[in-house]
C-alpha cells in the first residue's frame, strides 16, 4: 500500500515500479515469493499504454513457470489485443510455451486466447501453435484444440505416440559399484569428520567396518576430531550425534567415560519426552549403534556388516570369509550379524556358516529359514494432542512374524498397531530425522516391503506436514529386484500423495524406476490405492496427477498403472476427484488398445447426457 500511494502521489516513478514488478517472476525465485508482486501489479491497474509499451515483457511472462504470473500477463495481452500497437507475431512465438505446460486452466485459457487472436489477425496462422496441446495429458485439452483447429479448416492429426504403443521388455539392472573399506586410522578420522556435518548411510556403514578395525589406533587427527566433538551441538535425535558418540568412544581416554554417558537415541516422544521404543525401526537403529559404540569402547570385536556393493548388499561368500577369518579372541556382535544376514539375499542366507557361539540365536535362525511375511493391513486410528484432529494411518503387521531378540525392530512386526502414535511423533520437530530413516532402509536392501511396512508411520505425517521425511525409504523401494507387494505398493500410494512435492516426486521416480526393471505390480498398487482412497487417507487429486506424470514419462510404466486403474476404479463412485482417474484410464486405454471394465454407476452415467469429465472419459472407456 505504501508503495501504491506513494507512485499515486507521483513520489515513486511509477514506470520504474511496474517494471521491477513485471521483472520479479522472470527471476529464480520460489513461488511463494511471486503473489505479493502479483497482487501489487493488479493494484497499480496498468493502463493500455504501459501495456503496449511493455508488451514484450508481457510475452516473456507467458513463459514462466508461476502460473499466476501467466495469467496475468494474458489477461493483460487479451485487453492489448484489439489495439493496433499488438504484436501478433511476438505473442504467438512466446505461446509455444505456454500451450506446452501440463496444468489445464492456463492451456484452456491460452487456446482461447489463440482462437481470440486467429480471429482477430488473420494474417498470422495459429495452427501450428494449437496443434502442440493435441498432446496435452488432458483429453478435454486435446479435445479443446482439435476444434479450434477444425475452425480454422485443420483436420487435427493424431501424433505417432498416440498412434502406437510397443513398451520395451523389462531392462536389467547394471550392478551396484562396490563399496571400498577405510584403509587407515587416518582415512577413517577423515570419515568421521564429514559424518559431522551430513549422515550418509554409506559413509557411516564405512566408518563402523573402521571404528570396529580400528579401534585401538590413534589418527593424526585425534585432537581436531575431540575437539569438533566437544564443540558439536546438536538438536536431539540429529543423527550426526552418532559420528560424536562414535568419535568419544575411539579416542577418550578409557578412564574418562563411562559407557552409561553414550547412548544414541534417534527418535524420541514430544509429551512425556521418552526415548523411542527399541523395538520400533528407529528404536532399533539407535540401539545398533549405541552398540558399535559400545563394541569400538572395548576394541576387539570383529567387523561383518560392511556392505560389498553400494546398493548395501553382501556377497553371501564374503560373509562367509569374514566369519572364517574371525578369531576366538574377537567375538562377533549377534545384532552385527543380523544385520549382515539381513544384507545377503534371502536365497543365499542358508548358506552362510555361523559361528558355534551363535547357531542357536533364534533371530538368526528366524533369517536363514527365510520365511516371508504374511501381511495383515489395517488403520490405526490415534490422536497425538486433545487439540489436534484424530489421525488415521494404515499399517501393516506379520501374521506369522517372530522379530527375535537381536533383530527386534528390523524383522516384519507382529503388533505395529501398539507403537504407531508415538512413532508418528519420531522426529516430529528434528530437521534431519529423513536422514535417520536413510540409516535403517539400508539396513533392509533385500526387505523393501519390511522397509516400507516400518515407514507408515512417517508415510501418513508426509500427508499433512510440509516436510517428506520417507524419502529414503522410497528410494530404497526404487532399488528392489524383487515384485513389490502391499507394504511397498501401499508406502508409494501415500508419498504419491505427500504434501511435499519432493515426496511426490520420489514416488514417481519410484514407480517409473520399478516398471522399467519389471518389479512393479501394478495391480497390488492399484488395490493399496483402492484401500486408501476409500479410507479417506490420501488426497485423489495427488494419486492420479502423479500416476499421469508416470504414465506420460515412459511406456514401461503405461500397462502397471493400466492394471492399477482397473483395481481403482472400483472405489471411484461418488467420489468427486473420479475424474482425474477415469481421464487417465480413458488415455492409457487408448494409447495401449487395452480396455477398463467400469461399475455398473460409470456406465449408467455414460449412457446420460451428462457433459461431466467422468462422464465423458467412461464414454471413452466403452466405446
Amino acid at each position: 500500500m505504501t508503495l501504491l500511494v506513494l507512485s499515486q502521489e507521483g513520489r515513486l516513478d511509477r514506470g520504474r515500479l511496474l517494471d521491477a514488478v513485471l521483472a520479479a517472476p522472470l527471476r529464480d525465485w520460489a513461488a511463494a515469493d511471486l503473489g505479493w508482486y502479483v497482487g501489487l501489479h493488479d493494484a497499480l491497474e496498468p493502463t493500455l499504454d504501459e501495456i503496449a509499451e511493455r508488451q514484450g515483457t508481457y510475452a516473456r511472462l507467458l513463459t514462466v513457470e508461476h502460473g499466476p504470473s501467466v495469467k496475468m500477463a494474458q489477461r493483460e495481452l487479451l485487453r492489448l489485443m484489439a489495439d493496433q500497437r499488438f504484436d501478433a507475431q511476438g505473442f504467438l512465438d512466446a505461446s509455444k510455451a505456454t500451450v506446452g505446460r501440463t496444468d489445464k486452466a492456463t492451456v484452456a485459457a491460452h487456446l482461447r486466447l489463440l482462437a481470440k487472436l486467429g480471429k482477430a489477425h488473420p494474417h498470422v496462422s495459429v495452427i501450428d501453435t494449437v496443434h502442440i496441446a493435441l498432446d496435452h495429458p488432458r483429453a478435454d485439452i486435446r479435445e479443446q484444440a482439435a476444434k479450434i483447429l477444425e475452425q480454422f479448416g485443420t483436420q487435427p492429426v493424431v501424433s505417432h505416440e498416440q498412434a502406437s504403443f510397443a513398451p520395451a521388455p523389462p531392462e536389467k539392472r547394471s550392478p551396484a559399484e562396490p563399496v571400498r573399506p577405510v584403509e587407515s586410522a587416518e582415512e577413517l578420522g577423515e570419515v568421521l569428520l564429514g559424518l559431522f556435518e551430513q549422515v550418509e548411510p554409506l559413509e557411516t556403514e564405512r566408518a563402523i567396518d573402521g571404528l570396529l578395525r580400528f579401534a585401538t589406533d590413534r589418527p593424526s587427527t585425534a585432537d581436531l576430531l575431540n575437539a569438533r566433538a566437544a564443540e558439536a551441538e546438536y538438536y536431539q535425535d540429529d543423527p550426526r550425534i552418532a559420528a560424536r558418540v562414535f568419535t568419544l568412544a575411539w579416542l577418550t581416554p578409557r578412564r574418562r567415560l563411562r559407557s552409561e554417558d553414550w547412548p544414541i537415541a534417534l527418535g524420541h516422544t514430544v509429551f512425556p519426552t521418552v526415548a523411542a521404543d527399541p523395538h520400533t525401526h528407529v528404536g532399533a537403529i539407535g540401539r545398533r549403534l549405541t552398540g558399535i559404540a559400545h563394541a569400538v569402547r572395548d576394541g576387539n570385536h570383529v567387523s561383518v556388516a560392511l556392505p560389498t556393493h553400494a546398493d548395501f548388499t553382501i556377497n553371501a561368500s564374503e560373509l562367509n570369509r569374514r566369519l572364517r577369518d574371525a578369531s576366538r579372541s574377537r567375538p562377533i556382535s549377534e545384532l552385527e550379524l543380523v544385520v549382515a544376514l539381513l544384507r545377503v539375499a534371502p536365497r543365499d542366507r542358508n548358506t552362510v556358516e555361523l559361528p558355534r557361539t551363535l547357531r542357536k540365536s533364534a533371530a538368526l535362525q528366524h533369517l536363514r529359514e527365510g520365511r516371508p511375511p504374511r501381511w495383515a493391513r489395517e488403520v490405526a486410528t490415534f490422536q497425538n494432542y486433545n487439540w489436534e484432529p484424530e489421525q488415521r494411518a494404515a499399517i501393516f503387521r506379520d501374521t506369522g512374524g517372530s522379530e527375535g531378540h537381536a533383530a527386534a525392530g528390523f524383522l516384519a512386526r507382529t503388533s505395529p498397531a501398539t507403537t504407531v502414535e508415538e512413532e508418528s511423533g519420531y522426529g516430529q520437530y528434528e530437521p534431519r530425522f529423513e536422514q535417520t530413516l536413510g540409516l535403517g532402509a539400508a539396513l533392509l536392501p533385500h526387505d523393501h516391503d519390511v522397509a516400507a511396512a516400518h515407514a507408515h508411520p512417517y508415510l501418513a505425517r508426509d500427508l499433512r506436514k510440509d516436510r517428506a521425511c520417507s524419502v529414503a525409504v522410497i528410494d530404497a523401494i526404487a532399488r528392489a529386484t524383487t515384485m513389490t507387494g502391499p507394504p511397498s505398493s501401499s508406502a508409494l500410494v501415500l508419498e504419491l500423495a505427500a504434501k511435499d512435492a519432493r515426496g511426490r516426486m520420489a514416488a514417481q521416480d519410484a514407480i517409473l524406476d520399478l516398471a522399467r526393471y519389471g518389479v512393479l505390480d501394478g495391480k497390488e498398487l492399484g488395490r493399496q490405492a483402492a484401500l486408501l482412497l476409500t479410507d479417506d487417507i490420501v488426497v485423489g487429486q495427488r494419486v492420479s496427477t502423479g500416476l499421469s506424470e508416470c504414465a506420460r514419462a515412459a511406456d514401461a510404466a503405461v500397462l502397471p498403472i493400466l492394471d492399477a486403474l482397473q483395481e481403482i476404479v472400483t472405489a471411484l463412485p461418488g467420489r468427486r476427484d473420479a475424474g482425474g482417474f477415469l481421464e487417465l484410464a480413458a488415455d492409457l486405454a487408448e494409447r495401449s488398445g487395452r480396455a477398463i471394465d467400469l461399475p455398473s454407476e460409470f456406465r449408467q452415467l455414460a449412457a446420460g447426457k451428462s457433459t461431466s469429465t467422468p462422464a465423458k472419459a467412461a464414454r471413452r472407456l466403452l466405446r
